[in-house]
């Protein structure tokens, strides 16, 4: 059987062990996304010209889209705006 400081040190060393292997742990992720980051993919000109045209078509919808949301932003304030005056209106013939 185990002595009670047997014990002690059999726990204090399997929690330094495990901290030790998460900090391994960290580290060797931390390099692999080093690893990663060196590695990175050189494009070559056609894919670049390929990227510029499709960034280019991304931004020409993303316009468009906007232009549609603000063309309904602006008839929905219109609609309400030409609501509020009728509503006015009648209430001020209403008191006269």
């Amino acid at each position: 059987m185990l002595r009670t400081e047997e014990v002690k040190e059999t726990a204090l060393s399997s929690h330094d062990s495990a901290r030790y292997l998460s900090a391994h742990r960290e580290s060797q992720q931390s390099d692999e996304m080093n690893d990663q980051e060196l590695k990175r993919r050189v494009t070559t000109p056609a894919e670049r010209e390929a990227l510029k045209v499709f960034r280019r078509v991304e931004a020409e919808k993303a316009m468009t889209e906007h232009e549609k949301a603000q063309k309904a932003l602006n008839e929905n304030r219109e609609r309400l705006k030409a609501l509020r005056l009728a509503r006015d209106a009648a209430e001020k013939a209403k008191r006269t």
